[in-house]
Formats: structure tokens, sequence, C-alpha cells
């Protein structure tokens, strides 16, 4: 991400592929969270919780985000995205029937 949008035209140009592992390739989870986080500003502010619109700090909309504020919307929508799918694996096998499995 910080290769493709830097404002050096020579480093743009590169084409630098990042080494992944064979099941996960970088630039493709970047476009994907990229298309959610705007996504997420074309749906804008949802209630979540009993708490109501406006009672938590304002989320930082891709738009209007500098290039720090994306790259990190960009790490933790990727750990969220991969909390989420550990989270439905260990339920799926049946991890949080025991008390093992419970997490605090």
């Amino acid at each position: 991400m910080d290769l493709r949008d830097s404002s050096d035209r020579t480093v743009k140009e590169a084409n630098a592929r990042v080494a992944t592992g064979r099941k996960w390739r970088a630039e493709e989870e970047v476009q994907k969270v990229m298309g959610r986080l705007q996504h997420q500003e074309v749906v804008g502010m949802v209630q979540t919780g009993r708490a109501g619109l406006g009672w938590s700090d304002p989320p930082v909309l891709w738009s209007k985000a500098s290039r720090k504020e994306r790259k990190d919307l960009v790490v933790s929508e990727v750990t969220r995205i991969e909390q989420e799918e550990l989270r439905v694996k260990s339920v799926a096998q049946g991890r949080w029937t025991t008390w093992e499995g419970v997490a605090s």
C-alpha cells in the first residue's frame, strides 16, 4: 500500500510484489479491505448496541483520512477480519462449548 500510494512516480510504477504464503495474497486482501472501508463510508453510521447514534466517537471516513490513517484503517480491518474468521472456525469446531475454549 505504501509503494502503490507513493508520491514518487518511479516507486509507484515499480510494481513490487510482497512475498506471502500460498493461501494469502496481500494485494488481494488490501483491495478487498479498501472496498469494505469505502462501502462502510457509503452506508454511514449505524446504531450498534443500545447507546444510540452519536454516542461514540465518529469513525474516520476513508475519503477524509490521511495517508497514515488509511494505513491504520486497513491494518485494523484486516486484523478484525482475521479474528472473525478464527472465531467462526472455533465455533464450527465446538471449542466454545468447553470451559477451556471460553475467552474472557
